[in-house]
């Protein structure tokens, strides 16, 4: 039941995807293509080029493009704890074009120590849906499996005060291991122990102007290993949003 969430959001059709890198970015070449190392269809590749960019092709078609400074910035030369602790992150935070359009994908995250980058990459879409709900309202649903989190992450508590005002709804899900404190009121709490509760991290954007969703699912058998996937498909989200209703 668990991992059909992630079918709800996952692609129709199989895609391939090439990321294309300037031969000269040496580590950032070695960093993307640690980060997509377990996914079969994202291949990274060093090219002869001029342009200090990343170039993301999917199936044979250029769909968009980052310059290696905002790759570097976003995931490559930063860690988890910044996105945990840093202040006004709803303004602050650089959200590359080139990892946002790998979506409808699953790929095979692990965090750290397992690996130093990869789950970044999923915190990163977290933060971007957001900052999605903060600019344009709406629903939005986060879990969070243990919900003592929004107590020991200080930047991730301002996100959802800040939130809190701005949504029609907000709904916040987890383990109560802890009592929440210092927390908006506006927000909604749902507590639970199933699966559902201990093992997913979603979050979900549904406004008028924008739809967006992250979902990913923890190994029950390994720790910080995950299948993650996002989309900006407007019908998935959709779909997702009335599926966490009747899941949770």
């Amino acid at each position: 039941m668990i991992h059909n969430l992630i079918n709800v959001v996952k692609s129709d059709k199989q895609n391939n995807y090439n990321l294309h890198i300037n031969k000269n970015s040496n580590m950032i070449y070695s960093g993307l293509k640690e980060a997509f190392s377990s996914n079969k269809s994202v291949k990274v590749q060093n090219v002869d080029t001029d342009e200090d960019l990343i170039s993301v092709f999917k199936n044979g078609k250029l769909i968009s493009k980052s310059s290696v400074e905002e790759i570097g910035q976003s995931i490559l030369y930063t860690n988890s704890d910044q996105y945990k602790t840093q202040k006004n992150q709803l303004n602050s935070l650089i959200f590359p074009e080139s990892i946002l359009s790998l979506q409808n994908e699953v790929f095979e995250l692990k965090g750290y120590p397992k690996a130093y980058n990869q789950k970044l990459i999923l915190i990163l879409i977290s933060r971007y849906i957001e900052q999605l709900s903060y600019n344009n309202g709406g629903i939005h649903h986060a879990t969070f499996q243990k919900i003592s989190r929004l107590n020991d992450e200080r930047g991730t508590k301002q996100v959802y005060n800040e939130l809190a005002d701005k949504m029609n709804e907000l709904h916040l899900y987890g383990q109560l291991d802890k009592k929440p404190v210092e927390l908006n009121n506006n927000i909604n709490f749902h507590f639970g122990s199933s699966k559902l509760y201990k093992y997913s991290w979603i979050v979900i954007h549904l406004s008028k102007d924008s739809a967006a969703a992250l979902v990913a699912i923890e190994n029950e058998n390994k720790y910080n290993e995950w299948k993650g996937i996002w989309t900006f498909d407007r019908d998935k989200v959709i779909k997702l949003n009335n599926a966490m209703e009747d899941s949770f």
